[in-house]
């Protein structure tokens, strides 16, 4: 619809006035959806034309969900090991992350993260720089 409109307006305006004009009609199609729409959010959704029937819009609230339909998360270990879970991979993972004393391993690292193992190399060129900014010689005075 928007190409359609572009290539109608190009001979008559510039770019910039055919820019203004889109989001004129855009703002305009907006307070008239609203105008036209209570805000219950128990009406179903609907679809409608603009004004100037240049656009189409749709208006569908995120329904409802109740809480009697909610399930609490599993908290013991018994009921993450038993059956198929989606929390039951994080869980596990955490255990064995949990023993490690030093941490991750760089590879485990990069497969959380999707990233290359080298950005969690220690870059020596940095720690360099940060010795030499910490040691200052003393100013003695002369004898």
């Amino acid at each position: 619809m928007a190409a359609s409109l572009s290539r109608s307006c190009a001979r008559k305006c510039s770019f910039p006035r055919l820019l203004f004009s889109l989001n004129h009609n855009v703002a305009q199609s907006s307070r008239f959806l609203h105008l036209s729409i209570p805000q219950s959010k128990s009406r179903p959704p609907s679809v409608c034309l603009s004004p100037d029937k240049s656009m189409i819009m749709c208006w569908h609230p995120e329904p409802e969900h109740p809480y009697e339909h909610t399930l609490p998360l599993p908290r013991d270990k018994k009921e993450l090991e038993v059956g198929d879970s989606v929390l039951k991979v994080q869980y596990l993972l955490d255990e064995k992350l949990k023993h490690n004393p030093d941490g991750p391993t760089v590879n485990e690292l990069s497969q959380m993260f999707y990233t290359s193992k080298h950005q969690f190399y220690r870059k020596k060129r940095h720690e360099k720089k940060t010795e030499m900014i910490k040691y200052k010689p003393k100013d003695r005075d002369g004898f």
